[in-house]
């Protein structure tokens, strides 16, 4: 088991497994800016997110006074109707 090893051979193969290191260098440095990038990407769309849900909720706010409108002039209109029709019976009766 025991086989010399010629010194071109160890350094050929040493060689071989820096070229290696480095390329697995390559590709973990490679992975951890994609997983900072990654990181920052998911903060923003976190920010995003909130900041859509609040214009959602100021839009659903807008929405929901718009809806009122019209039921707040039938009652402004309903009420002008019976001011006008207990007036004119009071009228009525005081001539």
């Amino acid at each position: 088991m025991n086989e010399s090893v010629s010194h071109e051979e160890y350094k050929g193969r040493t060689t071989l497994c820096d070229e290696r290191f480095q390329d697995i260098n390559k590709r973990q440095n490679k992975l951890e800016d994609a997983f900072e990038l990654s990181t920052k990407l998911d903060v923003k769309l976190g920010l995003l997110v909130d900041q859509l849900q609040k214009a959602r909720e100021k839009d659903n706010e807008r929405i929901t006074t718009l809806e009122q409108r019209p039921g707040k002039r039938w009652d402004a209109f309903v009420m002008g109707a019976i001011l006008a029709l207990v007036g004119g019976v009071v009228g009525y009766f005081i001539k």
